[in-house]
């Protein structure tokens, strides 16, 4: 192999605490959006929708959200037809 290209790829770190801070007033959805595009990119998607398109907002994504926060919850499922979601919170 190549000696420029490393034989172990270190893993990344995570990047969402570094972005919460860069964009305090956005939400993950559109903070991840600027990360991997560019910021003119995102700013003409959201100039030309008029439409706030985060799920962050949605009713799934919020019941999830209120589920996780209860106290002594160690699991969460959702199902409706084919479609299932299942969350565990490790100890």
């Amino acid at each position: 192999g190549s000696s420029y290209i490393a034989e172990q790829r270190e893993a990344p770190g995570p990047v969402l605490p570094a972005l919460r801070k860069r964009y305090p007033g956005l939400d993950d959805e559109e903070r991840m959006l600027r990360y991997f595009f560019d910021g003119g990119i995102v700013d003409s998607m959201n100039a030309t929708t008029g439409r706030d398109f985060s799920i962050a907002k949605s009713p799934l994504v919020e019941l999830v959200r209120q589920a996780c926060a209860r106290r002594g919850v160690a699991r969460v499922f959702l199902a409706k037809g084919d479609f299932k979601v299942e969350l565990n919170r490790n100890r």
